[in-house]
């Protein structure tokens, strides 16, 4: 089902091509996931080899059909991935993205890959383990402000499992679990890090908690960060408050993209846009941001 934001940002947005294009991107999809048949071992990108979890609705089945996820942002990655890289990614899930850091940062590089849920985490494992690059630690936890112990909300869509916020309603099928949380500078200093580069987090809303509580991590080693906002969760304030606290730290937006266009067939790379982080500031002010958008930022001053 299409939130009708969604819907809403497209057709103000978009343009009657991005209107086409989405439509037809809906319904396919809709035809395809009715018909799918999953296949235990499966290739992304044509050349990584994947497993899934079987009659997950969320990003398994997405890569069953398509073999790949969010094309734009993965785009970037693969750009701004180098051999020798180390690299923290904060809601690894299943191991999409943790799989293409393994595969580009060679055996002289390493991820740190975390996901707290105890469906995804052992896939994740096994998908990096299968890469035979011996240069992953994964951890079965999660990053936040605070060292302590919070509710985790297990959805049937495996990419949108998320730390239970604010004692939000849950769904029916879905399960609550009690996880251990670290801040990401005592998960650095705790592991005797050294060195990071990238910083990847999609957490499903908690991304203003982790900036917070990884203040030392930002000032001292200064990562590209690759991040996907849930302003949908977060709302405008916190929203806001994120992009202020990263501003104030040195850093600056380098790409931008709608969530809804990091899909197949409704996204291509002139949807990738430079922007300042005051432009988002403008956007969010005027009610012209998505739900949910990535932006890269990079630290900018000298």
């Amino acid at each position: 089902m299409v939130h009708k934001n969604t819907i809403k940002f497209i057709l103000k947005n978009g343009g009657f091509e991005k209107v086409v294009r989405a439509t037809y991107f809906f319904v396919n999809d809709k035809i395809k996931r009715s018909n799918i048949s999953f296949k235990k071992n499966k290739s992304i990108l044509g050349k990584y080899e994947f497993q899934t979890i079987e009659n997950d609705e969320g990003i398994s089945t997405e890569l069953q059909i398509y073999e790949s996820h969010e094309p734009l942002t993965t785009h970037l990655m693969i750009n701004e991935l180098k051999q020798d890289m180390v690299c923290i990614d904060l809601g690894s899930n299943i191991g999409y993205y943790a799989v293409i850091e393994s595969n580009m940062i060679g055996e002289s590089g390493k991820i740190f890959a975390i996901e707290p849920s105890p469906i995804n985490f052992p896939i994740l494992k096994l998908n990096l383990e299968n890469q035979k690059k011996n240069n992953f630690l994964a951890y079965n936890i999660a990053i936040g402000d605070k060292n302590e112990e919070m509710e985790f909300i297990i959805s049937s869509k495996s990419n949108w499992s998320k730390i239970r916020m604010n004692n939000e309603k849950i769904n029916p099928e879905d399960k609550i679990i009690k996880i251990p949380v670290k801040t990401l500078d005592s998960f650095v200093k705790e592991n005797d890090i050294k060195k990071i580069d990238l910083l990847r987090m999609d957490v499903e809303g908690f991304e203003y908690n982790i900036i917070l509580g990884a203040n030392n991590v930002l000032e001292k080693y200064k990562p590209k960060i690759f991040v996907e906002i849930h302003k949908m969760y977060l709302g405008k304030e916190k929203t806001s408050e994120i992009f202020n606290e990263l501003k104030n730290k040195g850093y600056e937006i380098k790409y931008y993209i709608p969530r809804i266009y990091d899909s197949p067939i409704i996204g291509k790379l002139k949807d990738i846009k430079k922007i300042t982080i005051d432009e988002i500031q403008n956007k969010l002010k005027n009610n012209t941001l998505p739900d949910a958008f990535q932006v890269v930022l990079e630290y900018t001053k000298s």
